[in-house]
């Protein structure tokens, strides 16, 4: 059995071996681990990354993902006169959402929109355009693709008022007329100027009451 040769290693020179020494004594301060042979080189590195230290890289947090359960129904419901939606999912988990508008169906939508063109306003109108000023009333027609056709006379000055439905009365509030007034040019003579006006003058007043429906009839 033959010896096996133990390796040499180089001796490092006295400049080497007191920084050796330097960096030994500081290493132990630091409380850094060593083997009692390591050369200069690996010793440097030792006492910088000891000063420098690498900060750990954060391991991302993972939020978990919210399971989204599918909604099979859907139903609304009233809780303190708040309009809410209440879901139901597939196992059988009620999801309450407020929603301040509950979504119309298109025929529901229409009969809607209808009701509301229709609904009778008590007014009186003044007719504010001199070249009808003869004119004991004006029969109005509106339309469009939902309401349909709606015509009705309305006389001017109607002591008592007038219902006219609310299609009507938006179309009347919307009619403007042209008038002519003399007034003073630049060199003070007279000349005619024109300007355009609300052609209709229209008072809302309130509904009828009992008694006077009763005295109308």
């Amino acid at each position: 059995m033959t010896d096996e040769k133990k390796k040499d290693f180089p001796k490092p020179s006295a400049e080497d071996q007191e920084q050796i020494e330097l960096l030994k004594e500081r290493a132990r301060k630091m409380g850094l681990k060593f083997h009692h042979r390591i050369g200069l080189k690996k010793l440097k590195v030792l006492v910088e990354e000891g000063l420098n230290p690498t900060k750990p890289t954060p391991t991302p947090t993972v939020e978990p993902k919210e399971v989204v359960e599918p909604v099979v129904t859907a139903t609304a419901e009233v809780t303190e006169d708040i309009p809410s939606i209440v879901r139901i999912t597939t196992t059988g988990r009620k999801i309450y959402g407020k929603d301040t508008h509950i979504k119309e169906r298109p025929a529901e939508k229409k009969a809607r929109l209808r009701k509301e063109a229709n609904a009778l306003v008590r007014v009186r109108v003044t007719c504010m355009n001199p070249n009808k000023k003869d004119w004991e009333g004006e029969i109005y027609t509106v339309s469009n693709t939902v309401v349909g056709t709606i015509r009705k006379y309305v006389p001017f000055n109607a002591e008592n008022g007038w219902h006219v439905p609310q299609f009507i009365l938006t179309a009347m509030r919307e009619k403007k007329c042209q008038i002519f007034k003399t007034v003073k040019g630049p060199r003070g003579n007279k000349i005619r100027k024109g300007s355009i006006i609300s052609e209709l003058n229209i008072e809302v007043m309130p509904p009828l009451t009992v008694k006077e429906i009763d005295d109308l009839r």
